[in-house]
């Protein structure tokens, strides 16, 4: 039942910064399995990140190897 409220601090120019705040993410249980659930919320919630890394690519940066691919 928490709310989330995306934010983002993005730079649309030089020496400029901009807070980013999208739409609150609300959830209730919808009577599905807990794993269900936990699926489609996550879902929700990449999407929202993914929306703001296509909007501003060059600013993303990831450093975890989560799918633990190539050499360690």
């Amino acid at each position: 039942g928490v709310t989330v409220l995306p934010a983002f601090m993005v730079k649309p120019e030089e020496g400029k910064h901009l807070l980013v705040i999208g739409k609150p993410i609300q959830w209730q249980d919808n009577g599905k399995s807990r794993e269900e659930q936990v699926v489609e919320l996550t879902a929700i919630h990449q999407k929202v990140i993914e929306d703001i890394i296509l909007k501003y690519p060059n600013q993303w940066f990831w450093m975890h190897n989560r799918w633990k691919l190539g050499k360690q």
